[in-house]
């Protein structure tokens, strides 16, 4: 997943991705890869670790995430 400005919203880049899972439905790819990122985001008992490649998508995160408590007790950067 990458940060996209213009629509403001993330979108996914097939040419990156290795599962072969993801990559056999083009049409339903970045429903797919979205419910992933939001599984594993939200099941840490005890936190999550998150590393960006991308500073866009990192600050992309780190904006919707500084007014959720909740959030930043778990989830790192």
């Amino acid at each position: 997943m990458k940060y996209n400005p213009k629509p403001d919203s993330l979108c996914g880049d097939m040419a990156a991705i290795k599962d072969p899972t993801l990559r056999k439905d083009p049409s339903n790819f970045e429903t797919y890869m979205k419910n992933v990122y939001r599984v594993l985001l939200t099941k840490g008992m005890k936190g999550c670790y998150v590393y960006f490649t991308d500073k866009e998508t990192e600050e992309y995160f780190r904006e919707r995430m500084e007014n959720c408590k909740k959030c930043t007790d778990v989830i790192h950067f």
